[in-house]
């Protein structure tokens, strides 16, 4: 292999991956000086591992607290003179250890088009107050720590498909001036989106929440959103917030009943083929007795109706619930789907008419 071949980080970036015509080669060329060898291939510092392919940590995986801070001066600077160009390509870049980008904070150090697509965060993730001008991306980057964007305004759009949040993630207090989008996105630890403003799209398809996610807004209002296919594994909590345009949860799944309590709801308000798992307290009763006023309110009927049989079945399987309402409830259920259906009672009176009939008979 030619040695000038060798000594050139080798990391690529998949033409189809790159959001913003980004290089197909490693972009730190001007700044290779001091290549790391690992697994037989040679990296920058920025797109070296911490991690061999034996799971064993390399030398950037073992550099002392002083390392790590030297390296993050270098793409502090490398964010600041990128400015000219309006384009900040930290594309596969991996983070040692903490980080903390709030030296930016503030209108006056509004960043350019900045993406971190493919970047793997591997200690906390601070970026709190920053203001992101131009189109920021984060497809597919990885968090492995905590990662904390509260009070960031987003003035342009800002994506986060199939981004994995391994740990705790907030969002709290942000401004999405523009469209955002979390398609396909992992979230293992709680998500935490309180009082965020959402002034366009809000997509979240396909997206997992695999532990507590809050959405509570203080009458913030969301305007266009989309949670279909997306999984709620863990608590979903929607208080006061106002859905000021279409909103979807078409085949969205909720593993424990979702708090609605204080919404205002668009008239495009859609929960066709929802999932809803959890009815076995007072509690879920409550939750479902929300959305069934909710959707009494804007006369979605099928909705309403789906909500009623929830609400029932939550009081039927509460303990507290005494057992001739329990009894009832349960013919009810038996006999109608809880007023769902038409085709049960029917099927009863013809199966108890050919009873009476043959016994008479």
């Amino acid at each position: 292999m030619n040695d000038d071949v060798e000594k050139k980080c080798c990391y690529r970036l998949p033409k189809k991956e790159r959001s913003l015509g980004g290089l197909d080669k490693c972009q730190f060329e001007e700044l290779q000086s001091d290549l790391l060898r690992i697994d037989d291939a040679y990296y920058c510092q920025f797109h070296a591992p911490v991690r061999d392919a034996t799971g064993n940590l390399t030398v950037k995986g073992s550099w002392s607290t002083g390392e790590t801070g030297i390296f993050n001066d270098k793409v502090f600077q490398f964010i600041e003179e990128s400015g000219a160009i309006f384009l900040a390509d930290l594309s596969g870049v991996v983070f040692p250890d903490e980080i903390n980008f709030s030296r930016f904070r503030g209108e006056v150090n509004r960043w350019p088009q900045v993406t971190f697509e493919h970047a793997e965060f591997c200690g906390k993730a601070t970026f709190s107050d920053v203001w992101f001008g131009g189109l920021t991306v984060f497809d597919r980057a990885i968090f492995t720590e905590d990662a904390q964007f509260g009070g960031v305004r987003f003035i342009a759009a800002a994506r986060f498909n199939r981004t994995k949040f391994r740990k705790r993630v907030f969002f709290r207090n942000c401004q999405f001036r523009s469209n955002v989008f979390f398609l396909r996105t992992n979230f293992y630890g709680e998500a935490r989106f309180a009082n965020a403003k959402f002034s366009k799209r809000l997509l979240f398809n396909r997206a997992k929440f695999r532990s507590k996610v809050d959405f509570s807004g203080g009458k913030t209002g969301v305007r266009t959103t989309s949670y279909r296919h997306a999984k709620f594994e863990g608590p979903a909590h929607f208080e006061n917030r106002e859905f000021r345009g279409a909103t979807d949860f078409a085949r969205a799944s909720f593993s424990t009943a979702p708090r609605f309590h204080g919404c205002q709801f668009h008239q495009n308000t859609s929960f066709h083929l929802t999932r809803f798992l959890e009815f076995n307290s007072h509690h879920t009763a409550r939750a479902y007795r929300t959305l069934k006023l909710a959707m009494e309110k804007q006369s979605a009927w099928d909705e309403a109706f789906k909500f009623h049989a929830l609400e029932m079945k939550s009081r039927q399987n509460d303990p507290a619930t005494p057992l001739t309402i329990k009894l009832f409830s349960r013919l009810y259920e038996l006999g109608a789907n809880f007023g769902q259906s038409v085709f049960l009672p029917l099927v009863w009176f013809a199966y108890l008419s050919m009873y009476f009939f043959a016994f008479y008979l």
